[in-house]
């Protein structure tokens, strides 16, 4: 079994080592079955694929393209998506893993889980991938609140339901163990919201003025006094 060390170590020698692809390749297995992840390998698999593109194994590839999904908010998978030859990146399933980054960077949230619905109900190679793949909607969930957080401080339980591709009753019970101290409470049109902690971004902030306005303003200033009283 690879270790994160010995791994670097290798890449730090000669990260263009075609004998480095098997390696890496299991790596990427231990990171799926391990729930770890590590972005730098899997990049230098992905190019080293580039350079040597019949040794590539598009299983593999995809595997370690979920894991950069998972990761989000990091830009990872739009990164290594750069790395991948676009006649792979239309097919399955490359092509499903595209459509979902597209649908939750876009926060169409509820269109993300219609697409994985559609993809559970065939026994298609995406399905086959995120099956096999711990922790990948738990990881979407995580990303999905913490993008919501950003912007506001309570929604509506339906509107998060929606967004979690739950019923209300599995939001309320997901939320008794879902981190990121999420609370229930009755809001005002009598139903009931989710609210999120505060945070820097979620909080209405005091009007803060640069150096640039500071100067405009006591111009002003003195042009106000050059003028005199009104008469």
């Amino acid at each position: 079994m690879a270790s994160f060390s010995s791994i670097a170590a290798k890449l730090d020698n000669d990260a263009y080592d075609p004998e480095l692809i098997s390696q890496l390749e299991a790596y990427v297995r231990e990171q799926v079955a391990g729930a770890t992840y590590d972005a730098r390998a899997n990049k230098a698999l992905l190019k080293l694929y580039h350079f040597f593109p019949e040794r590539t194994d598009e299983a593999v590839l995809a595997a370690l393209l979920a894991k950069a999904l998972m990761a989000l908010p990091s830009g990872d998978f739009a990164t290594l998506l750069f790395l991948v030859p676009d006649v792979v990146q239309v097919r399955e399933p490359v092509a499903l893993l595209c459509r979902l980054h597209a649908k939750l960077e876009t926060t169409k949230f509820a269109e993300f889980w219609a697409d994985l619905t559609d993809a559970s109900k065939e026994a298609s190679e995406g399905k086959a991938l995120l099956d096999g793949m711990p922790g990948f909607v738990a990881a979407v969930r995580a990303f999905i609140v913490a993008t919501l957080s950003l912007t506001f401080q309570a929604l509506p339980l339906d509107f998060i339901a929606a967004a979690l591709g739950l019923s209300a009753d599995e939001t309320v019970k997901w939320l008794t163990t879902a981190p990121g101290g999420l609370t229930i409470r009755a809001s005002g049109a009598g139903g009931q919201e989710v609210s999120f902690p505060p945070n820097s971004e979620n909080q209405l902030r005091p009007k803060t003025y640069s150096e640039h306005e500071s100067i405009r303003f006591d111009s002003m200033l003195s042009l106000i006094d050059s003028i005199g009283p009104c008469k």
